[in-house]
């Protein structure tokens, strides 16, 4: 609930400054000044100005609130796209977890689904590219330390490491690989 909060207040500052805001801030103002003036005389609207600035005010405040609610209903949402997807950034990350968290099972799942595979798919699509032609030794590197294979069903990936040692002493240059890659291709 904090996170959502804060979540909320971010948006809800960020809503607040915008030029729309001053906008109704002046509206406000303008009907404040007609409806006490129109209501009670010129005479009579020193008088009700701290009771008409209580009700000119009530618009702010209700659609501070209600604005504030608006965000809180929809920081989940929020707080869901600022979530890392398997993008540009991650596709190096997801097959580095792979060596760091070694298993000498490989990682299988029906075709589409499996997440590091379709990482090292899209790392070859790099590899592939003339755009990122001054990193391919890089992503050659790198990907070397991977094995594929796919049928019509299902595609698994996992390490050439045959231990964990191996995979550990290893894991420090393909880290370095990792951050190189992902720095280009973001």
């Amino acid at each position: 609930m904090k996170k959502s909060v804060k979540e909320a207040w971010k948006y809800f500052e960020r809503d607040s400054k915008s030029i729309w805001n001053v906008l109704w801030a002046i509206v406000n103002f303008i009907w404040l000044s007609y409806i006490t003036l129109q209501v009670n005389g010129a005479e009579k609207t020193a008088e009700l100005i701290a009771s008409k600035l209580f009700f000119g005010l009530l618009p702010f405040i209700l659609s501070s609130i209600a604005l504030f609610l608006y965000h809180y209903l929809r920081s989940d949402l929020y707080i869901e796209q600022s979530k890392p997807q398997i993008g540009k950034t991650l596709i190096p990350g997801k097959l580095l977890k792979m060596v760091e968290h070694w298993t000498a099972e490989p990682i299988v799942a029906l075709t589409n689904r499996n997440v590091e595979y379709t990482a090292y798919r899209k790392l070859l699509q790099y590899r592939s590219s003339y755009e990122f032609e001054h990193i391919h030794s890089k992503i050659d590197e790198f990907t070397s330390a991977f094995e594929v294979s796919s049928n019509l069903f299902t595609d698994e990936i996992k390490t050439k490491f045959v231990s964990k040692n191996e995979a550990e002493k290893a894991f420090p240059r393909l880290k370095v690989l990792a951050k190189e890659i992902g720095r280009k291709i973001t």
